[in-house]
């Protein structure tokens, strides 16, 4: 690590050890605070996780990274990273079956925790749905392979090696990830992290994300952002624009009580916080209610058919439309070009 000090000189500094300065606890506050310590976008979706019966330890951080893939990750601030400390891996496999609902909740908790204004499974389930970008959380479906990283100031050449092995011969999706503490005269603290395995372009590693692509390729699937996040950005829609629900978003049985002109059939976008929000009444004397996008349906259900359904979310790119029982808002962004077409 080089600076360049008052007198323009550079400013050689070793790396100093974690111990007496940084405990692993602040280290793990960093990584919550700061995911890209991790090497890449992370959404963290909790923390010192003890999410199963048998647990006599607990996950140091569970996140999920931009493809949808959950990342377990295990840290150190000492070199004593010994092959038995390898807690992650046995995670994976209960974490590999753990269902979307439940990390949801997970998240939900550690918003909760930290503090954020109006936590709830709704506002987790919509984190987690924009971050991976999906239209609706019920799109998002990680693999059972789970992503391990290992976070330390070094490893021993037995833990390396047996990282390189998982990786090389049984294609695990695993990292082992050296983090240095610097120290100036001031007392600051200054952090680099650098990847040793897999070593960049290894085509172990890579057969991951190669196999992703394919897979993706195989079942037609598409990956495209949220609609609504899409249409605003590209200057197609605008804070407080009327939407229409289509009347083939109803189930059929409930059709008939459809009726353009009610407000219960109407929604108003909201763009001005976080995510977009749909303001939405189920008549002109009721208090108007700022929904998740995805939850005015359900609300209109109840109305008109109490305790008939469960709860669930509707695809809002599907159920919308700028015009009464006009192109759905997925085919607007396609045709205005917010979306790329699956042939592009």
């Amino acid at each position: 690590m080089i600076e360049v000090g008052s007198d323009g000189q550079p400013v050689v500094r070793a790396p100093v050890g974690f111990g007496g300065r940084v405990s692993e606890a602040q280290l793990e506050a960093w990584l919550v605070q700061y995911p890209d310590l991790a090497g890449e976008p992370l959404l963290i979706l909790g923390s010192q996780l003890a999410e199963f019966a048998e647990d006599k330890d607990r996950l140091d951080v569970l996140a999920v990274d931009e493809t949808g893939e959950l990342v377990l990750v295990e840290l150190k601030v000492d070199e004593s990273f010994r092959v038995t400390d390898l807690q992650a891996l046995a995670y994976a496999g209960a974490y590999a079956s753990i269902s979307r609902a439940h990390l949801a909740a997970v998240l939900h908790k550690h918003l909760e925790k930290q503090g954020v204004e109006g936590a709830s499974e709704e506002l987790a389930k919509e984190r987690i749905a924009d971050f991976v970008g999906v239209d609706e959380f019920d799109e998002w479906q990680p693999s059972r392979r789970v992503r391990i990283k290992l976070l330390a100031p070094g490893f021993p050449k037995r833990v390396l090696k047996t990282v390189k092995w998982l990786g090389d011969v049984y294609d695990m999706p695993i990292e082992a990830i050296e983090v240095k503490l610097f120290e100036d005269v001031s007392g600051a603290h200054h952090l680099t992290v650098e990847r040793l395995l897999p070593v960049r372009g290894d085509d172990a590693f890579d057969l991951t994300v190669r196999e992703s692509e394919a897979q993706k390729q195989s079942t037609n699937i598409t990956r495209r952002p949220p609609v609504l996040a899409a249409l605003l950005a590209h200057g197609d829609l605008h804070d407080g624009q009327r939407l229409h629900l289509l009347r083939r978003a109803l189930f059929a049985e409930e059709q008939e009580a459809f009726d353009a002109e009610s407000p219960m059939f109407q929604v108003v976008l909201d763009a001005s916080g976080q995510s977009p929000r749909f303001r939405w009444k189920a008549s002109d004397e009721d208090p108007e209610q700022l929904l998740p996008p995805s939850a005015v349906w359900h609300a209109m259900m109840e109305t008109i058919s109490p305790g008939r359904y469960e709860k669930r979310y509707w695809p809002v790119h599907s159920s919308y439309s700028v015009e009464p029982e006009g192109e759905t808002l997925g085919e607007f962004a396609e045709r205005t070009g917010a979306w790329q077409t699956s042939t592009d």
